[in-house]
């Protein structure tokens, strides 16, 4: 699946075109209520991206991005499903069910 994410965190938006979306999320996590993250996938989404500090800059940046890329599939999305969360604590797995 291709679009253009803005991914809200403790710490800021971070927007990004890619097709990589779908392997983004693992396993269910039932203590989290959220899905697993692939942390590599993740930096590799995300992990150059500027942090923008609301949302209508992150949807301005989307829509400059969007420009690049006349067809996706799943066009803009915001995933603030992590909001509780930095950008480092996603990384580092924090948002994972341990076991």
């Amino acid at each position: 699946m291709s679009g253009i994410y803005i991914l809200k965190t403790k710490d800021g938006y971070r927007v990004n075109f890619t097709k990589e979306y779908v392997y983004l999320f693992g396993s269910y996590n039932d203590d989290t209520m959220n899905y697993n993250i692939n942390a590599d996938i993740l930096k590799r989404i995300f992990g150059n991206c500027a942090v923008i500090p609301n949302e209508m800059m992150a949807l301005e940046s989307a829509k400059g991005i969007s420009r690049l890329h006349n067809e996706t599939e799943d066009g803009v999305m915001i995933l603030k499903s992590y909001a509780d969360y930095t950008f480092k604590d996603l990384l580092d797995g924090k948002a994972n069910k341990t076991e």
